[in-house]
């Protein structure tokens, strides 16, 4: 008998570009996706049930109104939703989900305008209160992402991380706290789990994220598609898609 699919894995360009990241670290773990490049519609994958659902830089204009109601209807009746930042995801300057079925789902409420937080600062993940939540990572040597989304906290979400930037003034070797923002929530709606990393996990937002380990690993996406990361990559790529199988 073959097993369902039980990943449904949206957008970050294609496999040959930033998509071999997520799918390479998906395949490492022994987690059996579809997968729909950036430019492809939603309804390519109707038909099939998913167990969970993940958005990464997927603009709103390919999944459409009934892509989203469906994601919103399957996460109700117990499907997992993760959604990781980037240009098309959360508000963007080609996401907007703030406008569709997923507005409600998601545990973080997408800004009404450009929510893009990116420059020459350096942002750094810090952990909030409900870390316990999540596998033990050792932030201290985790390096710092080049940008996320913005976005606002729902009640009743869990924040396990926060991004805060950090702005050196001048002749201060020390870097200040500017900002403190979700970097990763977790919440429930209806039966399902959802997530959201408001960062991405491709360059370039993720800056040295992908090399973050003391292993070098080899990913492999697809036949002849690799990607070279660090083994705590590796691991936080496994641990964000659990949380919502």
């Amino acid at each position: 008998m073959t097993l369902p699919t039980p990943i449904l894995y949206c957008g970050d360009h294609d496999l040959n570009d930033a998509a071999r990241y997520l799918a390479g670290g998906l395949n490492a773990a022994g987690l059996r996706f579809d997968y729909l490049p950036s430019n492809a519609p939603f309804g390519r994958a109707s038909g099939k049930k998913y167990r969970a659902y993940i958005l990464s830089d997927y603009p709103k204009r390919f999944l459409g109104a009934a892509g989203a109601e469906r994601i919103a209807r399957d996460v109700r009746a117990g499907a997992g939703l993760l959604m990781i930042g980037g240009w098309g995801t959360f508000t963007g300057v080609d996401g907007f989900y703030g406008t569709t079925a997923l507005a409600d789902v998601l545990p973080v409420r997408c800004l009404p305008r450009d929510d893009r937080r990116q420059g020459a600062a350096a942002y750094r993940i810090a952990p909030a209160a409900d870390v316990k939540l999540f596998p033990r990572f050792d932030l201290a040597s985790a390096p710092t992402l080049a940008g996320y989304n913005k976005t606002l906290l729902k009640p009743g979400a869990s924040v396990i991380w926060n991004v805060e930037t950090l702005v050196f003034q001048k002749g201060n070797t020390r870097a200040k706290v500017s900002a403190s923002d979700p970097l990763l929530v977790l919440g429930r709606y209806g039966a399902g789990r959802v997530a959201a990393y408001c960062s991405d996990l491709a360059p370039h937002w993720s800056g040295g994220l992908v090399d973050w380990g003391a292993k070098r690993l080899e990913l492999r996406a697809a036949p002849g598609v690799t990607a070279q990361c660090g083994s705590e990559f590796a691991r936080l790529a496994r641990e964000l898609v659990k949380l919502v199988l």
